[in-house]
């Protein structure tokens, strides 16, 4: 072979090799184009769900904070387009209940304790607050929840055990202690790192805990009878007989999420995604519970064989 011909066969197989790499960069690109509509499809249908869903619908709710809709969230500084990165620190969580006057807005104006926001937690596709278990957490104190029956519902996932924590406590402004009062309680209650109960004046009905990074529905019922029932994900409920202490009115106008109450100070700080709280004042239906289960269900695609 002649030297001439050497040079062209090296010539053409560097076109080729460059046509190569441009195919493949093609390739690559459509693919993360088809996961982003794929992600944002998902996202809308989260969203449509959300949008349709049995919430607002069912009477005497109280609060709703949900992660998916365009203004669920006031960022601490200004995001552009309606993208939320990663890590994005959050200072308002909003109450969608949009039927009070006044709705219970929760906040964090300290950038020291702000939570951060993070995409694709749920299902690779649903958004949630990231809290760290050091001294992040945030308040409302337009909470009310009142009477001798309520509902409440939490979509989390603990990253990592921490004593004494919970999703959110009902706690009440005039009182020094969250869990020393039948008007207050603590949601979800983690004495140790597989037990899952409400916390009233002391014990409630126990769940066990389906451990770290695992996502889990879990839902709690204080009935006018003086019971309180709960299960998490696909369990059975739980019941117990409330003690003379743990019974009476609720009287919580002060929320806190992801961190308790002790002596006017906050500490025992949730380490987890949280991404949905839904409470109502009063025990629903055994249908009620089910029309929200399977809302929570297909939205965050946690499966509830019950």
């Amino acid at each position: 072979m002649t030297l001439a011909s050497n040079k062209k066969y090296k010539a053409f197989s560097f076109i080729e090799i460059s046509v190569a790499l441009l195919i493949i960069g093609v390739l690559m690109s459509i693919t993360l184009q088809i996961k982003d509509f794929i992600h944002s499809s998902k996202v809308e249908r989260a969203r449509s769900l959300t949008q349709n869903s049995p919430i607002l619908s069912i009477p005497d709710l109280a609060h709703w904070y949900e992660p998916v809709l365009q203004d669920s969230f006031e960022t601490a500084i200004d995001v552009s387009g309606n993208v939320i990165e990663d890590g994005t620190s959050i200072k308002s969580w909003f109450d969608k209940n949009n039927s009070r006057l006044h709705p219970a807005h929760a906040i964090q104006n300290n950038s020291s304790y702000q939570p951060q926001y993070f995409n694709k937690v749920f299902d690779n596709t649903i958004p949630a607050l990231r809290f760290f278990g050091d001294n992040d957490y945030m308040e409302s104190n337009k909470f009310n929840v009142i009477g001798k029956d309520i509902t409440y519902f939490v979509v989390a996932k603990r990253v990592s055990y921490v004593k004494h924590s919970t999703v959110f406590t009902a706690a009440n402004s005039s009182e020094a202690f969250d869990n020393s009062t039948a008007k207050t309680f603590r949601a979800f209650y983690e004495g140790d790192s597989n037990l899952h109960l409400p916390f009233r004046a002391g014990w409630g009905a126990n769940s066990t805990h389906v451990g770290s990074n695992k996502p889990y529905i879990a839902v709690s019922i204080f009935t006018k009878d003086d019971k309180n029932m709960t299960k998490i994900n696909n369990s059975n409920y739980t019941t117990v007989n409330l003690a003379s202490t743990q019974i009476g009115e609720f009287n919580a106008n002060q929320l806190l999420i992801a961190t308790t109450k002790q002596n006017n100070n906050y500490g025992a700080n949730y380490n987890g995604y949280i991404a949905e709280i839904i409470i109502y004042n009063r025990a629903l239906k055994s249908g009620e519970i089910k029309l929200i289960e399977n809302y929570l269900s297909n939205k965050y695609n946690i499966n509830l064989d019950n």
